[in-house]
C-alpha cells in the first residue's frame, strides 16, 4: 500500500535544501537513477553521488545496504562509514536495503552475500568513497552558489561552511 503525503502549497526552501537540489540537478558526478525504497522514490531531485548514497532535498542521507543485517548491525556500520566521510550528522542518516539488482552485488564476491564477518572489511573502501563523493559534490555546489573557491569550504555536521565569511 502506498502512503500519500500532503504537500503544502508554499514550500519552505532553506539554503541547505537549495544546495542539495542544485547538486542533484546538475553537479552530481556519475548520477544513477535508482529506486532504493518507497521513501526515495517519492522524493524528487535526490543527489546520488554513488549507487550506495543518496541525499534528499531535506538533507537526509540514505545509505543503501547490500548486505543482510542479521543482528550484527552492519547497516549502522555502513551508515557510519558514509557519515564520517560525508561529514554528515548522525541524525540525518538512514539505511535502506538494496533491491536484488546486480549493481548492488559485492564487487569481490559478485553477489549479495553476507557471512564470515566480511561485510565491513570488504565494503570499507566502497562506503568511504561513496561518502567522500557526496561531500565533494556538495562542496562543489556550495562553491558555485557562494562564488568562492572549493578549497575555502569545509563540510561539517551536515553543512558546508565558508571559514572566511562564516557562511554556511
Amino acid at each position: 500500500m502506498t502512503k500519500h503525503q500532503k504537500i503544502d502549497a508554499t514550500p519552505h526552501i532553506d539554503r541547505r535544501s537549495f544546495i542539495v537540489g542544485t547538486a542533484a540537478t546538475g553537479l552530481v558526478i556519475g548520477y544513477a537513477a535508482t529506486e532504493i525504497g518507497e521513501t526515495l522514490a517519492a522524493t524528487a531531485a535526490n543527489a546520488e553521488p554513488s549507487i550506495w548514497v543518496a541525499i534528499s532535498p531535506d538533507g537526509k542521507v540514505w545509505v543503501t545496504l547490500g548486505k543482510a543485517d542479521m543482528g550484527q548491525h552492519i547497516g549502522s556500520t555502513m551508515a557510519q562509514l558514509v557519515a564520517e566521510e560525508l561529514e554528515s550528522s548522525w541524525k540525518d542518516m538512514n539505511v535502506v536495503l538494496a533491491s536484488n539488482d546486480p549493481k548492488y552485488n559485492d564487487p569481490i564476491l559478485g553477489a549479495q552475500v553476507t557471512g564470515g564477518s566480511w561485510s565491513t572489511g570488504m565494503n570499507f573502501d566502497t562506503m568511504c568513497r561513496a561518502g567522500a563523493a557526496g561531500r565533494l559534490t556538495l562542496i562543489k555546489a556550495a562553491a558555485e552558489m557562494m562564488g568562492v573557491p572549493e578549497g575555502e569550504l569545509r563540510a561539517r555536521e551536515s553543512r558546508v561552511h565558508h571559514a572566511k565569511s562564516k557562511r554556511a
